[in-house]
């Protein structure tokens, strides 16, 4: 289980598209301090039309009650087919692209998250949720990164695809993996490179709508013991992606389409007919449950707890509820007030509606208008700290949805094993220029020391042997071993293996790392060596070519 949360916490911080060039390891010392922070926001005005001239004045960003000044608002907008873009005096000739975003600034990229919670959903509901999701895939910008996750009760998380970038990619894998009519083929962006393969970044069985319906048709049979089980193993679900989630850095966007659990589970863990008393406080709604009060736990309290990390991760979530007001919220049966609670909790967007057209028409006008504040933090104290975010908008009759806040970046001391691996994953593919993972005051130097290798008809063995660094003295090290895919031109591909270890070297030791590798193939073979205490690294990376290669 953690190797597969590393791989999506590497997945989550990758960057670029599948292929990326190998850059050259350090001569010597690199030194890295971030001061800029991006806060990522959303307008539409009180008729719920998206807001496209936002001016750089018209924003201030508070950051725990004190204001910031705004180096660069970067807007990124997009236009109804047809309709021309109005911020330069309604000029029809100024991109004017029909149904293509509109570009203005180089936005930061963002990992944008679908995640399908098919343990809570009906069938009508899921249904709903797969056509709507098109109308996110047209919000989708050729810059993100995009990652298609499914809950189930039986499998829990799994990662159908990604990370996939490029817009008209995206939206073709999720018509596939859905099992969505195809509608208009859209030629691919001229600015955008689509890689001929995407290595494990999509998994072998793309058309996975039939086992998604399986899926969804299972969770109508739950015994009542069995939903409130997974009920929970969904908060723990929240809770880990919130973790995978907390280092990656930049705009991070969360679409989680459900129906809810219901009221009588989640505010009050209970299953019988209604009895006359409620068991719940009255900051909530009058919802009720059985006799048995000892077996009522309150599970809203887990989720609160799960879902506030993911907000504190800096995550923007979006909660779209297909089948909303089919019930009164308040019934016993609704999962309404489930969602709401999560939306309120995470400072996010709550969608809902009984007709296709209403859910998409509001994805659509909530999402037109994306903007991108950047401020310039001083004096940070690197522990992690979370910083509260207020965006105010110097114009009447407007609304807003923006982040909640952001975590300074820790030591690397303080980081999970998970997160460990991530970062050294992250450091062989794509150097340290490329990592979204950064520990606090860190420090890249090179490796220095000799390769070996000799190869058998079998298979291929290498070895790297270091030289003894001073600060190594009765430190225990953390040692990782990674091997991505490669290909005779050094671009890096798939991950194919990473390994972690701690050890203590003697006085003067040589730090020798081994590594088994097929006969067949070229790859990229890096060793990430970190002081604890420091944060301190050092990394080397080789390609293997293929005996046939040379």
């Amino acid at each position: 289980m953690r190797r597969w949360w590393a791989a999506l916490a590497w997945g989550l911080g990758t960057i670029g598209l599948l292929w990326a060039q190998v850059p050259s390891p350090p001569r010597g010392e690199e030194t890295v301090e971030v001061h800029l922070q991006i806060i990522p926001f959303y307008v539409v005005d009180e008729s719920g039309q998206p807001v496209l001239d936002l001016k750089p004045e018209e924003v201030q960003v508070l950051v725990d009650g004190k204001p910031h000044p705004i180096g660069h608002l970067d807007r990124y907008a997009f236009v109804p087919e047809g309709q021309p873009d109005d911020r330069d005096g309604g000029d029809p000739t100024v991109g004017n692209t029909a149904g293509r975003p509109l570009r203005e600034a180089n936005p930061s990229r963002r990992h944008v998250l679908l995640l399908f919670d098919l343990a809570f959903s009906s069938p009508r509901g899921f249904r709903v949720s797969r056509e709507v999701s098109l109308q996110t895939c047209e919000r989708i910008l050729d810059s993100d990164l995009v990652y298609l996750l499914v809950f189930s009760g039986s499998k829990g998380l799994k990662r159908l695809w990604g990370p996939v970038s490029g817009r008209d990619r995206v939206c073709n894998l999720l018509r596939t993996s859905l099992g969505l009519k195809w509608g208009i083929q859209r030629a691919p962006s001229p600015d955008v490179d689509f890689p001929a393969e995407e290595g494990r970044n999509v998994e072998g069985t793309l058309s996975a709508a039939a086992e998604l319906e399986d899926y969804v048709r299972e969770a109508q049979t739950f015994s009542q013991w069995t939903y409130q089980d997974i009920a929970r193993r969904l908060a723990a679900t929240f809770k880990q992606l919130a973790a995978s989630l907390r280092p990656v850095y930049g705009p991070k966007l969360l679409i989680y389409f459900s129906q809810g659990i219901r009221n009588n589970v989640y505010f009050a863990a209970a299953y019988a007919e209604p009895v006359e008393q409620p068991i719940v406080p009255g900051q909530f709604p009058q919802l009720y449950g059985q006799d048995d009060r000892m077996a009522s736990s309150f599970l809203h309290q887990e989720f609160e707890e799960a879902v506030r990390a993911l907000a504190e991760a800096g995550v923007m979530t979006m909660v779209v509820n297909p089948e909303g007001s089919l019930m009164g919220a308040d019934a016993p049966l609704s999962g309404e007030n489930s969602l709401r609670h999560i939306a309120r909790v995470t400072s996010g967007l709550y969608i809902e509606g009984t007709q296709e057209e209403h859910i998409r028409q509001q994805i659509g006008q909530w999402t037109a208008a994306y903007y991108e504040a950047g401020i310039y933090l001083r004096n940070r104290e690197y522990k992690g700290k979370f910083h509260k975010v207020e965006v105010r908008l110097l114009r009447p009759g407007v609304r807003l949805w923006s982040l909640r806040g952001f975590r300074d970046p820790r030591p690397y001391r303080d980081f999970t094993p998970e997160e460990r691996l991530s970062y050294a994953i992250q450091l062989i593919y794509g150097g340290v220029e490329n990592l979204r993972t950064r520990p606090a005051h860190g420090r890249w130097l090179p490796l220095n020391g000799r390769p070996g290798g000799r190869v058998s008809p079998e298979e291929r063995f290498v070895w790297f042997e270091a030289e003894f660094q001073p600060e190594w003295r009765g430190k225990k090290l953390d040692i990782f071993n990674i091997v991505f895919d490669g290909d005779p031109q050094g671009r890096v591909g798939s991950l194919r293996d990473s390994r972690a270890e701690q050890r203590k070297l003697p006085d003067g030791g040589t730090l020798r790392v081994e590594n088994r590798l097929p006969w067949h193939g070229t790859f990229v073979w890096g060793v990430v060596v970190v002081e604890p205490d420091s944060g301190t690294t050092w990394w080397y990376r080789t390609l293997v070519h293929s005996p046939l290669d040379k």
